[in-house]
């Protein structure tokens, strides 16, 4: 167990995973699942005390998840696909074409190859950080479009979502492989192959759960504590991101106490597998006093029994010095870095001029190697490091809810700021 100075809360860390993990399990934006964790974390926050406890909902699109798979043709083995979320499914008897192997200097630079009619294209890659390259991935004469997430090496699948903005341009038929069933597959040189997949779509609602620690100056800031109800199609979604949503009713926990100038707010953000829909929405429509909003610090991922823990900050380097002195101090925790990931909540308050951090924790260095898999179960996460991640955050929180000077500017740093810009361009 970590040197935790205050273990009291990991009693109902456990509680809380499990009711997300085990009674509710996967929870898909605007799902009925999503929903209850939603009421779930309402419930916890008016049982802590907090104020004005609350969901606020907002459209989304739910996915219907369907079976997937990829058969090598004629009469050859079937492997197994997640289809990506919000794809169109194929006609029932699948989409059969010849199997075209692509790297990523194939095609973000332009689909240079010669004939692409009919055939299914496997991609070594996700499906693109550019919203011009899935257009035209999209409006090509490919029958349908194989990735393998390279993030993941992997013998299964993973699923992944699609942003809103990309969204509009699906066209085609789309499903994830495993990299070590891509790499047997070129090894094999295999000619032919038939997707099927049967997933669907249709118009939801998905929520917000929010509620205030309020701080005794009225004309105080605002520190938003956070992470994100909902799941992929497929596990537990035990680390990504029930330990987010556990971090954040300990902090809630852990601060209830305290002694505070400025008000924090604790948000459980809904559609973050949508690429941060709620947090998007939060910002841009639900949230009154976002000029009085200081400093974010958003939980995803965050419960590896075993390693590479870290604090993405997001802001100036007299934010970063601030958060390296907490965590620096806390041995065996891990270390501050500064930069910006757009595939988490804390992004859209950065792209209005707030400052934040990211706690996470990877199993390697590119990821998780459960990642949106069905092996993103509760066996995968250990409680202690929920606890402390948020005992870590506490430690920062507990000092800027109480400060009479702000210690560092709200605002970000020009090179964060332009890759913000980069991100909202090709992103959203």
């Amino acid at each position: 167990m970590r040197n935790l100075t205050d273990p009291s809360g990991i009693p109902d860390i456990e509680r809380d995973m499990a009711f997300m993990c085990a009674t509710i399990g996967t929870r898909l934006a605007g799902s009925p699942e999503e929903e209850r964790v939603a009421d779930y974390m309402v419930d916890r926050f008016r049982a802590l005390g907090l104020a004005n406890p609350r969901k606020l909902p907002f459209s989304c699109t739910r996915w219907l998840p369907g079976a997937a798979a990829v058969r090598v043709e004629p009469g050859g083995p079937v492997l197994a696909a997640q289809q990506v979320t919000h794809s169109p499914a194929t006609p029932p008897e699948g989409v059969e074409g010849s199997l075209l192997f692509l790297e990523p200097v194939d095609w973000e630079n332009g689909l240079r190859c010669d004939d692409l009619n009919g055939k299914i294209g496997l991609f070594l890659g996700g499906y693109g950080e550019s919203e011009r390259v899935f257009r035209e991935l999209h409006r090509s004469e490919l029958a349908a479009l194989l990735f393998v997430d390279t993030r993941m090496q992997t013998a299964w699948p993973i699923a992944n979502g699609v942003g809103e903005r990309f969204m509009k341009h699906i066209a085609k038929p789309m499903a994830y492989l495993s990299l070590m069933d891509a790499y047997d597959l070129a090894r094999a040189r295999v000619g032919r192959v038939r997707l099927t997949c049967t997933g669907a779509m249709e118009d939801a609602c998905s929520w917000n759960a929010v509620a205030d620690l309020p701080g005794d100056d009225p004309d105080g800031r605002v520190i938003v504590v956070s992470g994100h109800l909902d799941s992929v199609s497929i596990g537990q979604g035990a680390d990504d991101n029930a330990t987010g949503i556990a971090a954040t009713l300990e902090c809630a926990r852990r601060l209830r106490r305290s002694k505070r100038r400025h008000t924090l707010r604790f948000i459980g953000f809904g559609a973050e597998e949508q690429l941060s829909v709620g947090s998007s929405r939060y910002v841009r429509e639900q949230a009154a006093d976002l000029d009085r909003i200081a400093w974010v610090c958003n939980f995803d991922s965050i419960g590896a029994h075993f390693g590479l823990s870290e604090v993405m900050c997001t802001g100036t380097p007299e934010m970063e010095a601030c958060v390296r002195a907490v965590v620096d101090t806390r041995l065996q925790y891990g270390t501050a870095c500064a930069d910006v990931c757009p595939y988490q909540d804390q992004f859209w308050f950065a792209a209005h001029g707030i400052p934040g951090v990211w706690f996470s924790r990877r199993t390697h260095l590119p990821g998780y190697w459960y990642h949106h898999s069905e092996h993103n179960s509760l066996d995968a996460v250990s409680c202690e490091e929920i606890a402390w991640a948020a005992e870590t955050a506490c430690a920062i929180l507990a000092e800027l809810a109480a400060s009479d000077a702000w210690p560092f500017p709200r605002a970000i740093a020009p090179a964060l700021q332009a890759k913000i810009e980069g991100y909202l361009r090709e992103l959203f």
